[in-house]
């Protein structure tokens, strides 16, 4: 059964998860505020389980896409994070690994000397033959394991046993193309890393305008258009992780006429494209109820 199937199902049990575990929204946030700004959840099954607002899914195979193209192209950072999955390699009908925890090492290095930058959340198991011992720049080893969350679509069979995420230790291993000198290590509490992504979420659900600083949206050079992309983008976002927006037009003026006071308000006549983006992202969350 494919995982399109495994969906349709009226109950789960925990082997219908699979791969499909999610990283905890604080965690994810956490790494991101001590990294730097990811613009791709790397591996992921769905708009709705992303961590981020740009991803790849499993239908497009993140393994065979070029990254740093794809950053270029979308006109944002070549940064991204990956939970990828632990089960044993596997290949496409052409050959294309799909999964596979040393095809997603080989990957990443492979990015990595053209520019792209990933963080990767895998397991401490630092004796495989996959493990990134020399290739990685940074390996941070997490102080307490990881809690992680059962996908969106999962819903839960009365009849069986409660799925548990014990996945053992957890690393978080960095391809940075920037990096100078030897591999680095450090041992950061999981809880801290929560900790500050729970800090994170509060800010962004009390204070629009540092969510879209945090977008990298601080650029003043930047043109208005390039702007307000950033903003679809969150906008999307503050509807899946449950904020109440219905006007999203308007939503997304007010913002604007915020960061341009100097300038004057801005008129979205222009970007009627953008403005319909926005508004359909929220109506569509709010009619499937991850927004209402």
């Amino acid at each position: 059964m494919n995982l399109a199937e495994i969906k349709q199902k009226p109950f789960h049990e925990p082997k219908d998860i699979g791969d499909e575990w999610r990283t905890p929204r604080a965690l994810a946030l956490g790494i991101e505020a001590e990294c730097g700004h990811f613009s791709y959840d790397l591996f992921t099954d769905s708009e709705i389980n992303a961590r981020f607002p740009r991803f790849l899914t499993n239908g497009q195979n993140a393994l065979v896409i070029d990254w740093c193209a794809l950053a270029s192209d979308d006109d944002v950072p070549a940064t991204g994070f990956a939970n990828p999955p632990y089960s044993r390699s596997e290949k496409d009908s052409m050959g294309e690994y799909i999964k596979g925890l040393k095809a997603c090492m080989d990957k990443a290095y492979e990015e990595m000397q053209s520019g792209f930058k990933s963080v990767w959340l895998v397991p401490s198991a630092t004796g495989a033959g996959w493990f990134p011992r020399h290739t990685a720049t940074s390996i941070w080893y997490l102080e307490g394991r990881v809690t992680f969350e059962v996908p969106e679509w999962y819903n839960q069979d009365p009849n069986k046993p409660l799925p548990s995420s014990a996945r053992g230790d957890s690393v978080i291993v960095i391809f940075d193309p920037h990096h100078v000198g030897k591999q680095t290590h450090r041992y950061p509490k999981t809880r801290d890393l929560i900790k500050r992504g729970e800090e994170i979420i509060d800010a962004r659900e009390h204070n629009p305008i540092h969510i879209w600083r945090t977008f990298g949206c601080e650029d003043e050079t930047a043109d208005l258009e390039r702007k307000a992309k950033y903003m679809i983008d969150f906008i999307a976002d503050f509807a899946r992780r449950g904020q109440q927006t219905v006007d999203a037009k308007q939503y997304l003026c007010q913002i604007i006429n915020e960061q341009h006071k100097e300038e004057g308000p801005f008129e979205l006549t222009r970007l009627t494209t953008l403005k319909r983006r926005a508004r359909n992202s929220i109506y569509d969350m709010i009619e499937k109820g991850k927004a209402a």
